[in-house]
């Protein structure tokens, strides 16, 4: 099956899950092409060899004038969504022609599905081009664009045969904000990963301790109260270390945390690194910490993939029970889970981590199992596939 994956930016250093997610289509016999809606600035991800991209004009007349009766039925709608939705109406009635670009674009290729991930902008242009070139029309939905910046989410469930949730948080509120006859098409999947390229480490890494927060830098992450809880473990003359791997909009903040608790040489802000690297940095790790909070304007996480990664290679993990984390962290059973918000009690996780070092390897053992239960591709990929009624490639007989 050809399919077109509507996302935003693309490639991202933070949305790797997208990526192994094309590449287990392809390995299935399916023909992916990646529409973005934008080009990323500053990101250093590159885009792997042989994906197949369609950048598309938001100038596009004469897509539109062959696709002449849905602009206008679309700018209708939109104009109509003014008072409800204005900001996310404006944005399409002034890039529709994004949309009939991508339409075209989508008929040349012989496109059979469109699916778009996110539940804000990338699925509304995804949602216009399905319609005008008559194909079956899903999308995904994960965190922040289902919490806070959903467009027009009923109204794309009335015409999606299936909305795909990657955790339990995200389903269950796509699930509030569709009309009751639409909700049996809400499906939690969860993201796999390829278990392979994840082997679960048996040795305990040697030397200082090091911890990792890993994402973007803004407030839901909650890598605030991650510094904070550092500054408390050195002071009861715990020598740990701590990495944040990421970048965003609150580092200038972290890096002035960090110089008023005196923390400078023990947390290290790394930016971004590639996945090599990264689960490099998992191989050292004494733990991986999610201290997620919920942000002033109501956004929160799903299940963070680096969560799940680290879990696959044997992190202990420490982690609040915001958004979609109770998915795999369970406290004391697959991990610790701290207060959100109290750095008090996240330091106290940590030191736990730290000093019993059986119980946090007992714990990561078990979260490697749970991973292997609800994360392995294997199993996820063909989930993702019956859900959108894409067909499956029979195993190769011998």
């Amino acid at each position: 099956m050809r399919i077109a994956c509507v996302v935003g930016t693309y490639p991202c250093a933070s949305e790797t899950f997208i990526e192994r997610e094309f590449e287990a289509l392809e390995a299935g016999g399916h023909e992916v092409a990646v529409f973005p809606l934008w080009r990323a600035k500053g990101d250093k991800a590159a885009t792997p060899p042989g994906r197949h991209v369609e950048r598309c004009s938001g100038w596009s007349p004469w897509a539109e004038l062959a696709a002449m009766g849905a602009s206008i039925r679309w700018q209708c709608y939109f104009l109509g969504q003014w008072r409800r939705e204005g900001r996310a109406a404006w944005r399409v009635l002034v890039n529709r022609g994004l949309a009939f670009d991508m339409a075209r674009r989508m008929k040349r290729l012989g496109v059979e599905r469109v699916h778009a991930h996110f539940g804000n902008a990338p699925s509304t242009f995804g949602w216009l081009a399905a319609d005008v070139e008559g194909v079956p029309f899903s999308l995904a939905v994960h965190a922040r664009d289902v919490f806070v910046v959903a467009e027009f989410l009923a109204a794309k469930a009335r015409d999606a045969d299936r909305i795909v949730a990657c955790n339990s948080a995200a389903a269950k509120r796509a699930a509030e904000l569709v009309d009751e006859a639409d909700r049996p098409k809400v499906a939690l999947v969860p993201h796999g990963l390829p278990l392979g390229r994840y082997p679960f480490r048996c040795e305990r890494p040697e030397g200082q301790p090091l911890i990792l927060g890993v994402g973007r830098l803004v407030e839901k992450k909650g890598f605030a109260h991650l510094v904070e809880a550092v500054a408390m473990l050195r002071r009861r003359g715990r020598p740990a270390r701590c990495w944040l791997i990421g970048d965003g909009p609150e580092r200038k903040a972290i890096e002035r945390q960090t110089a008023q608790l005196a923390v400078g040489d023990a947390v290290e802000l790394k930016g971004w690194l590639s996945q090599e690297e990264l689960t490099k940095a998992y191989g050292q790790a004494a733990a991986l910490v999610a201290p997620s909070v919920v942000a002033r304007d109501g956004d929160m996480d799903g299940l963070p993939n680096v969560v799940v990664e680290a879990a696959a290679v044997g992190v202990p993990l420490v982690t609040t029970d915001v958004g979609g984390l109770p998915d795999l962290v369970r406290d004391g059973e697959t991990g610790l889970v701290a207060k959100p918000g109290d750095a008090a009690d996240l330091a106290a996780k940590l030191d736990a981590v730290l000093g019993e070092p059986a119980a946090a390897s007992a714990r990561a053992r078990r979260a490697r199992e749970l991973v292997e239960a609800r994360h392995d591709e294997a199993k996820t990929i063909p989930q993702l596939l019956a859900a959108l009624g894409i067909p499956q490639r029979e195993p190769d007989r011998p």
